[in-house]
């Protein structure tokens, strides 16, 4: 049976600790769980049991015969909604608005629009090369600067995934008239919806 007390705000396990004492417990091994609280967490421990005590049995063998124990569990989690996002198309002409905007309303300079359809310099690569239009990525032909038939990167499909759970226990128990024994061990991989987490 282990013994977890709540103390001062603290959460769950010893005072001070940062982390929750009962993620070291297996769920598959509590046979139960029992909540003392006020004068009967008082009157067994003392002041530490002031804000009240939780008790965990866990499971035992019993000697009646040994047994083997296979617990499987497997789950998938994916992301319930996305957000609406420009497409490559709409982000052109949204930054084509706004360097009008600048010019129109924040007295810019004219300066060649961020998407024109015309060739141009391009200083990234120090060459000339096709300043590609909104149009460009409706149909795919946005130029140099993109692989053919480009029409933009639909960034969430990018990094979301459908996520895979494997939660495993195995379990060994039995006993006799001398004593008993329950020897268990588990496997948790839980991957993140997000690639490269879990």
């Amino acid at each position: 049976t282990y013994r977890f007390f709540r103390w001062r705000g603290q959460p769950i396990g010893r005072a001070g600790q940062s982390t929750n004492a009962l993620s070291y417990i297996n769920p598959q091994d509590i046979e139960s769980m029992e909540i003392l609280k006020d004068a009967s967490a008082t009157a067994i421990y003392g002041s530490r049991g002031a804000n009240g005590v939780v008790l965990i049995t866990t499971k035992k063998g019993k000697t009646d015969k040994d047994r083997i124990e296979l617990v499987a569990n497997t789950s998938v989690s994916e992301i319930s909604k996305r957000v609406n996002m420009l497409n490559a198309y709409q982000y052109a002409q949204f930054q084509n608005e706004a360097q009008r905007n600048a010019e129109i309303y924040n007295g810019y300079a004219p300066n060649t629009l961020p998407f024109p359809g015309i060739q141009g310099f391009d200083p990234t690569i120090g060459d000339s090369t096709y300043l590609p239009a909104p149009e460009d990525f409706l149909n795919g032909t946005a130029g140099d600067s993109y692989p053919d038939g480009f029409t933009g990167t639909n960034w969430q499909d990018q990094i979301f995934r459908r996520a895979l759970t494997k939660d495993y226990t195995l379990r060994m128990s039995g006993g006799s008239d001398k004593g008993t024994y329950s020897v268990s061990g588990n496997m948790l991989d839980q991957q993140g919806i997000i690639v490269n987490s879990g």
